[in-house]
């Protein structure tokens, strides 16, 4: 089908032969689109499949500040000075920083926890990345729940997402990114 359709428009997705792909055919009989590889598969999954899970995402080369807040009013401050990271006004190892974020630009939820209202719970944990292409910041908050944790990000505004903290938290204190022979507060 060539040419530009307008309005609301039907498509019926039909199999074809093992190896021809899969094609959507318009209901008006004006053509057949042929679709590379398998739209059957796309079509086949559960729609949380296509929710949004990203917790952070951008480019760590335009992160100017990452803020952690932990509970009793601990946590620190991840702060770009030039090429180099500082942690806490300390000069950090830059190495180790960057592969942290770069890996945290990677972040995503587990699945959803569409069934917890956090509305009236107090966040124990934050994380807030500034990003010089970005107008406001992105802020992540970990609340206990039952035996784990629960996220929200302001990626996904009114979404609850499971969080495993064994896995995450570790890699966020600061004294991960402390230089060799350099003491850090956190």
């Amino acid at each position: 089908m060539f040419g530009k359709l307008s309005g609301a428009c039907e498509f019926v997705v039909a199999g074809a032969e093992a190896g021809d792909g899969r094609f959507a055919h318009h209901v008006k009989p004006d053509g057949i689109i042929a679709v590379a590889g398998n739209i059957g598969a796309s079509t086949d999954t559960k729609a949380e499949y296509w929710r949004p899970r990203e917790l952070v995402v951008g480019n760590p080369v335009n992160w100017q500040r990452v803020t952690f807040i932990y509970p009793a009013d601990s946590g620190y401050v991840l702060e770009r000075n030039g090429a180099e990271w500082l942690v806490d006004s300390m000069p950090a190892d830059s190495s180790k920083v960057n592969n942290y974020l770069k890996s945290s630009a990677l972040s995503k939820a587990q699945s959803f926890a569409d069934s917890v209202d956090v509305s009236t719970l107090q966040a124990g944990y934050m994380m807030k990345v500034e990003d010089s292409t970005r107008p406001e910041p992105i802020v992540v908050q970990a609340y206990g729940w039952g035996y784990g944790f629960v996220v929200t990000s302001t990626l996904n505004p009114g979404s609850v997402m499971s969080f495993d903290p064994q896995r995450e938290m570790p890699r966020t204190h600061a004294s991960v990114f402390r230089k060799e022979g350099k003491a850090l507060g956190g």
